[in-house]
């Protein structure tokens, strides 16, 4: 669906947006849950992007400050009570929710992708 005068995204232009204004501004991150999924087997359908900031965990408002330059909104005070306790938090770009993940440098070893790229060597699933 387009964005015209205020009315949401999908979850796919979402996921295309997002990544060019995380290259533009240096941002290290990668996707997560079923946009990931599509790499490495069948596609199915979801509601949200799931992605992780590769930032300094211990520096959640430099992570909320980072959303909103992409033009996420995102409630600060909760966001940022959110990351420190769990390491997570929700945000919403152009309409579409947006889990941001743990920043922990283990996730870098999983089957996230970055730029429709692996981060890990193995063989996709069916290709």
């Amino acid at each position: 669906m387009a964005r015209r005068e205020g009315r949401p995204i999908d979850v796919a232009q979402a996921s295309r947006e997002l990544p060019a204004a995380l290259e533009r501004r240096g941002i290290d991150y990668a996707f997560g849950g079923a946009i990931a999924l599509v790499f490495w087997s069948e596609p199915r359908g979801t509601p949200d992007v799931d992605i992780t900031l590769f930032l300094p965990r211990d520096q959640p408002t430099a992570c909320v400050h980072s959303l909103q330059q992409l033009g996420c909104e995102v409630n600060a005070t909760q966001a940022i009570a959110s990351l420190e306790e769990h390491g997570f938090c929700q945000a919403s770009y152009k309409g579409v929710r947006v889990d941001l993940g743990p920043t922990r440098e283990s996730w870098r070893l999983t089957g996230h992708i970055r730029l429709g790229k692996p981060m890990i060597t193995a063989k996709p699933a069916g290709r």
